[in-house]
């Protein structure tokens, strides 16, 4: 150790400060001098007269005294000499041993099992397109992972569990790790997935596309993954966490996982090992806005190249006495986690002075800063025996739960910029273990004052200013209001008397208007039907007529028969013309609103039968029989006729419809009402015809030749409107096919007005 020391130098004073395992070393005039203890051992392994080969990637136990490294040495396990090699050259990358001690190893295109102490081989696969890249015990089975699939070895032959398909054999699973649920995860170079052996459902993870997953290893029941340039991740609660990377991104590539059964968390990595604690871990999946920081172990602490390797299997070793041993660029890194202490400083940092607008003060001397500042920078000190690379320093301002941020390792000063008006606190902490409370605190409290025009005296005198103008502008202001309110009631009450006769004629001319456009849209719906009934009901028969007529000039009548069923076709269609036009001059006249009603006493039977006997001829033509099913002693109190126009509309409509059936008029009685109902046997309606009744619309659309009866687009209407003027309603139905139904409902509680 003094060999250390600069020569010629005189030793002053020695210091052992325990808390941070520092010797102290103060010399006459060569300086202060530190040394830390090295609690890690490289070892470089070498043969005599053989080339040197310091890069090392798997292990593997041969027993509890001895190891097989990839480049075929086997080392003694406490000293880590040389105590042999194998007469062949094996893949450095990848080693297992089974429970049985024997070795597992890939060499081109094969697998072989190899028994250390016979030195016996056996291939356990060999296929041209296979290339193995891992090869690890799980559940006392060796697994072994490939650019063609996963599989386990059993009775010396590969039991394959899920083929894979990668474009080339330089890419397959490398890593395979298994959950508490029995879940087999695999890493590859460029995806994570995780394999169901119930279902053999593979799942892959969007996040993880096109990273080389490096190692996977489950603790705590989560799932830890490595990789190379994407940091590493947690699996938990089926969620896949991406974790902090470090102050400057030193956990990007992630080779391996140790849980060293302390509650603590070991990972490799290419710029040294570091450690955390693994409720920290749990802790931060819970809440991602917590910092998690690591403590690193470099150089200083006996690693010789940081470059720790990884993407070899297995990534680590544990050896029979607790030591770990860890693959690097330059030896392997042994070291035992229990004797491998970390130390975090225990001194909080000393808050030197206040730099307030270039001007600078000792805390205790900082009285209130003036509200006109612009720049508050606070300097600090956080002196400490060991490195910097573990001191974690962290700003806080007023609300540190949300305002904490993590300062640079060389920071010195903090600018808080312009600060409002009022107290306020600064608080600087240092992690001082690994524990969620585990920091030492400084503070700095200090007041902004409020600016003058903030003060009460400023504020009373502003109101007091306020009020005085206020008050005086109101007066001048009210004497101003009270002489133009007189001059402009005059003018309101001058204004007022011409906006109200204006008023009474518009009125006068609007009421007029309005009773004008009414008149005017009755006569023109009254025209536009009037047109619509002339070509259906009125032309259509005439036009028939005239068909028949020069038939008639045109043949000679030399058959008496014929003759006969023209003449009767004619009475027919003059028969239609002389309904269809009173049944005109009826609608006309109810349109015209010179339709009276005159409400007595009347027997429905007898109007019914009246109709009978005035359709009998048309009936027997069409072999129809009128049956009146209507109560003789049936007396109310309406208008008869528009009750007997009603049926009447209603009974020629059902004859024309029907042929060689009945058509039958019933009554009854329900509640405050009396029904009658026009029910025939004919042909019926469509829902369409039946919607079309009830717009208003023709009952069956155009009159043709064959069925001269079809018109009646001005009785349906007629009945609608004569209908309402009974005070009653009406309404149709007709199961198509089965005839049609038509009931009138006349009021029994109220009569139409006289």
């Amino acid at each position: 150790m003094l060999d250390l020391l600069p020569d010629n130098c005189t030793i002053n004073a020695i210091a052992y400060r325990k808390a941070d395992d520092v010797l102290v070393v103060g010399t006459d005039s060569r300086g202060v001098y530190m040394y830390h203890r090295k609690n890690l051992t490289t070892y470089i392994p070498s043969v005599e007269g053989t080339l040197r080969n310091d890069a090392y990637y798997a292990q593997c136990l041969l027993d509890s005294t001895t190891l097989l490294t990839g480049n075929s040495l086997i080392l003694d396990t406490k000293t880590f000499s040389v105590q042999a090699s194998l007469p062949k050259k094996i893949n450095d990358i990848l080693l297992a041993t089974d429970l049985q001690g024997q070795v597992y190893y890939t060499k081109d295109i094969r697998l072989i099992k190899y028994n250390p102490l016979t030195g016996k081989e056996i291939i356990i696969h060999q296929e041209a397109a296979f290339v193995a890249h891992c090869i690890t015990l799980l559940d006392s089975t060796i697994w072994v992972g490939s650019n063609i699939g996963v599989g386990k070895v059993i009775r010396d032959s590969i039991q394959w569990v899920h083929k894979t398909t990668f474009k080339s054999s330089q890419y397959g699973i490398k890593t395979i790790c298994k959950d508490h649920e029995g879940n087999l995860w695999l890493g590859s170079y460029f995806q994570l997935y995780r394999l169901n052996m119930s279902t053999s459902k593979l799942d892959s993870f969007p996040a993880l596309t096109n990273a080389d997953i490096r190692d996977i290893t489950l603790i705590r029941n989560k799932i830890f993954i490595g990789t190379y340039g994407n940091g590493y991740y947690v699996f938990h609660d089926d969620k896949l966490t991406p974790m902090p990377k470090g102050r400057k991104n030193e956990l990007s590539n992630t080779h391996t996982f140790i849980d060293d059964r302390d509650g603590y968390l070991w990972m490799s990595t290419n710029r040294g090992l570091y450690k955390t604690h693994l409720d920290a871990v749990d802790a931060f999946l819970q809440d991602t806005t917590l910092q998690l920081d690591y403590y690193a172990y470099l150089e200083e602490d006996g690693i010789i190249n940081t470059e720790f390797n990884g993407g070899c299997s297995p990534t680590h070793l544990l050896l029979p006495d607790g030591r770990y041993s860890l693959p690097s660029l330059e030896g392997l890194v042994v070291f035992n986690p229990r004797y491998t202490p970390h130390y975090f400083p225990k001194d909080s940092v000393v808050i030197e002075y206040v730099e307030i607008d270039g001007q600078r003060y000792r805390p205790e001397n900082l009285d209130a800063i003036a509200a006109n500042h612009s720049n508050i920078r606070v300097y600090y000190a956080s002196a400490w025996w060991n490195r910097p690379t573990n001191q974690y320093v962290y700003l806080g301002m007023d609300d540190p739960d949300k305002s904490y941020r993590l300062s640079d390792v060389n920071q010195s000063a903090y600018s808080l910029g312009h600060l409002k008006p009022g107290n306020h606190t600064f608080l600087i902490r240092r992690r001082s273990g690994f524990g969620a409370d585990d920091y030492v605190y400084s503070k700095l409290h200090f007041t902004v004052e409020e600016p003058w025009y903030a003060r009460g005296w400023a504020i009373s005198l502003f109101f007091l200013g306020l009020f005085m103008l206020t008050w005086g502008t109101s007066v001048l202001y009210t004497r101003s209001i009270r002489q133009r309110n007189i001059l402009l009631r005059r003018k309101v009450d001058e204004q007022t008397k011409e906006l109200l006769a204006s008023n009474v004629q518009l009125e006068e001319n609007v009421n007029k208007l309005a009773k004008t456009e009414i008149h005017l849209r009755k006569n023109i719906k009254v025209r536009d039907r009037l047109i619509s009934i002339i070509t259906h009901d009125i032309l259509t028969p005439l036009r028939f007529i005239g068909q028949i007529a020069r038939l008639g000039t045109e043949e000679k009548p030399t058959d008496a028969g014929l003759t006969k069923r023209a003449l009767t076709d004619v009475q027919n269609a003059v028969h239609k013309l002389f309904h269809s036009t009173q049944n005109l001059l009826h609608w006309v006249t109810y349109h015209q609103e010179s339709f009276k009603t005159t409400t007595i006493n009347c027997s429905p039977f007898a109007l019914v039968e009246q109709l009978i006997e005035d359709f009998s001829e048309m009936s027997r033509f069409q072999g129809n029989v009128l049956i009146n099913d209507v109560p003789e002693d049936d007396v109310i109190l309406t208008d008869p006729r528009i009750l007997t126009i009603i049926l009447h509309n209603l009974l020629s409509n059902a004859i024309k419809y029907t042929q060689h059936g009945e058509i039958t008029v019933r009554s009854r009685i329900e509640h405050q009402w009396y029904i009658l109902e026009v029910s025939d046997t004919g042909r019926g309606m469509t829902a369409a015809q039946l919607e079309a009744v009830h717009d208003g619309t023709t009952r069956h659309g155009e009159i043709s030749v064959e069925d001269l009866t079809a018109g009646n687009g001005i009785g349906l209407s007629l009945v609608a409107d004569l209908v309402q003027a009974l005070h009653g309603r009406w309404d149709i139905d007709s199961p198509e096919g089965n005839g049609v139904c038509v009931r009138i409902f006349i009021s029994l509680d109220s009569a139409p007005k006289v």
